[in-house]
């Protein structure tokens, strides 16, 4: 009879429950929880009996603040309590947890909470065996790995021991070749020790060190790490725009980085750039339907919502202001057409402002104007006197499908995965029309092999490609942190021939360390814009500056630069983007169409884009650049004739750098 058997309940994917009930220990597993919420639900309904011996939680399963804490806490004090998790997550929850100990009653802050591996299945049951014998009966001994030669027997496990471990020795791969007669002098960049502290040793840590390829990676696998400048092409409001600080209105022109700002939630948020101020723009002023109005150039981003679209199909969109202008700004019942969002200002202690819409565009005289960039999740900031939210990846996303379509009409299929690593603004769901599965449905399962990650990955079947999503909301950003990302990347450059990792234009971000890290190439995306290349330098000098002068140490040879939005004669000239590149050379240009890319990206119908006659054959040109001696067929009939005649262009066709 089971009745009389060790009773156990189990927190997280059915699979590790029926994984326990076959794993020979003699114990009845009660029927799985998918979520901590659930199991109290069933304890309460009598469905599930808190009378055990042992109990298991996956990480992940928690449903409110501190809910997975203050479970593992009620349960350790009487029974062998266990948790799924990566050991620096773990060791993060178990803290939590005995930190929270005096608000649970009877509870005991020294009792062993035991961490699991989430990659070993093994040794993870070898765990669970050792630590409840002799209580539960094994009638076969549990799973163990057989290694060659044969190891001593583990001692017994200790609880939650974390160590850190020894990098391997950097790498000699050599992607791309140094640019010729350029030099570069390290520098000592001031540091920001508030944020240093936070993020700048991890990332040091894991950048500067390359990390291997698991055994059984794909032969001839490539990484990609994609990242962007933040300084773009002029997403700027007049110099004289109130902007709301914590220390009250200030002039857009008087801001400075390290200034603070407030996000649309009313939450200060930190300046990471003020760009110079730019003149003889393109103005409009901008009205709105509670009177206010906000005087931006031409290119100035908004986050908008298009009222005329059924409810169920509206959604954020980014556009600028040129765009606005020439489209419809009242719907067929006079109401605006183009909504930017809510504004909760409790925090600020002023008043709140419900979705306000926009009324008016017109074009007025040029006036001095500036951008800057933040570092709120949204990168949303309050501009005016009312607060009205304003704006601050499609290099990555073209270049994997072009990768995934090209070798494949080269007969040459190379299988491709999109990693979207900008985990608090994800892009890539948003430019696909996907959104299910994320990377939150990995971490939660208790065991992380090939076939669970290859199960949660999106497939676009018109770019060709796989790609793994970011969580849809910000604030599970760190549910999934550096020690997840290596384990999956690891696994998908076993699965898959090409890796490309779309990264956070934040070089603070403690994934990048991960990214460049594991990579083989790195790309750099800037556009010619001043202030944009030199948010380029500003980056690249930290990428490449000695870590003990705060840099990352990534060698050069390893960066490639990719010009985007390119026009002919203006912004930035290649003598000076070369300079700025600090030695890293140019490997591919993108021509500007931003009305084509605008389009494409509001639609998710960014296969077109490379099928654009030039679009398609530089993102083409920049997957050869990337892979050379890869077979791969262009995709457009012009670049077809060129690389099928290997002729120059023609006289008076413009060139993306031509003079």
């Amino acid at each position: 009879m089971t009745t009389n058997l060790p009773k156990v309940i189990v927190v997280g994917d059915p699979r590790l429950g029926t994984m326990l009930a076959t794993c020979g220990a003699q114990w009845l597993i009660q029927p799985v929880a998918p979520t901590v919420t659930a199991m109290w639900d069933s304890i309460d309904s009598g469905q599930l009996d808190p009378d055990v011996a042992a109990i298991i939680f996956t990480d992940g399963t928690g449903t409110t603040p501190d809910e997975l804490e203050l479970s593992l806490l009620s349960f350790s004090s009487y029974c062998h309590t266990f948790l799924f998790a990566d050991p620096a997550r773990a060791k993060t929850i178990i803290d939590r947890a005995r930190q929270l100990a005096p608000n649970v009653p009877n509870s005991d802050p020294n009792a062993p909470i035991w961490a699991l591996p989430v990659l070993d299945a093994n040794k993870a049951i070898q765990t669970i065996q050792q630590i409840t014998t002799p209580g539960i009966q094994w009638g076969t001994p549990a799973p163990t790995p057989t290694p060659t030669p044969t190891p001593p027997a583990p001692p017994a496990p200790q609880p939650v021991v974390y160590t850190n471990p020894v990098p391997p020795a950097p790498t000699t791969s050599q992607p791309f070749a140094q640019q010729p007669n350029q030099t570069y002098t390290p520098q000592t960049s001031p540091k920001n020790y508030d944020q240093a502290q936070a993020y700048g040793d991890h990332i040091v840590e894991q950048a500067q060190h390359s990390i291997p390829k698991l055994p059984n990676a794909i032969p001839g696998q490539m990484t990609i790490a994609c990242m962007s400048s933040k300084g773009g092409s002029g997403k700027a409001l007049w110099v004289e725009t109130p902007i709301p600080t914590p220390d009250g209105f200030r002039n857009m022109g008087d801001l400075t980085e390290g200034d603070y700002v407030y996000d649309e939630t009313g939450t200060p948020t930190i300046i990471t750039h003020a760009f110079d101020i730019m003149h003889d723009r393109q103005c409009y002023e901008v009205a709105f339907t509670d009177g206010s109005t906000l005087i931006a150039d031409e290119d100035h981003l908004w986050s908008v919502m298009d009222m005329t679209k059924d409810e169920a199909y509206r959604s954020w969109l980014v556009m600028p202001t040129k765009q606005i202008v020439g489209m419809e700004t009242v719907t067929r019942m006079g109401d605006p057409r183009w909504v930017v969002p809510s504004v909760d200002n409790e925090k600020t202690g002023t008043d709140s402002y419900p979705a306000r819409g926009i009324t008016r565009i017109r074009p007025v005289n040029s006036v001095p104007v500036r951008c800057i960039a933040v570092a709120a999740d949204s990168h949303l900031y309050l501009a005016g006197e009312t607060y009205i939210p304003t704006h601050n990846s499609t290099t990555a996303l073209c270049l994997a499908g072009t990768i995934a379509r090209a070798s494949a009409a080269a007969n040459n299929p190379k299988k491709v995965v999109l990693v979207d690593l900008d985990t608090r603004d994800g892009q890539v769901g948003s430019l696909i029309g996907l959104f299910m599965p994320t990377a939150l449905n990995i971490r939660v399962l208790p065991i992380r092999d090939a076939a669970s990650v290859k199960a949660n990955l999106v497939h676009d079947k018109k770019m060709g490609i796989d790609a793994l999503l970011a969580p849809v909301r910000p604030r599970n950003a760190d549910d999934v942190g550096p020690e997840f990302y290596r384990d999956v990347i690891g696994i998908l450059q076993t699965t898959h021939d090409i890796v490309i990792l779309d990264c956070s234009v934040n070089y603070l971000d403690p994934l990048l360390g991960v990214g460049f890290a594991m990579s083989d190439e790195i790309l750099f995306v800037t556009t010619l814009a001043t202030t944009s290349v030199q948010g380029m330098a500003r980056s690249l000098t930290e990428l490449f500056a000695d870590p003990s002068d705060g840099g990352l140490g990534i060698p050069r040879e390893k960066v490639g630069i990719v010009a985007n939005q390119v026009i002919n004669n203006v912004g930035m000239g290649r003598d000076k983007l070369l300079k700025a590149a600090l030695g890293a050379p140019l490997i591919g240009q993108i021509p500007s169409d931003q009305d084509a890319v605008l389009i494409a990206t509001n639609s998710t119908k960014m296969h077109e884009l490379l099928r654009h006659p030039r679009l398609g054959p530089a993102y083409f040109k920049l997957a050869e650049a990337c892979l050379p001696g890869v077979p791969m067929a262009p995709l457009t009939a012009e670049s077809a004739a060129v690389k099928q005649t290997g002729q120059p262009e023609q006289p008076g066709k413009r060139r993306l750098f031509g003079r």
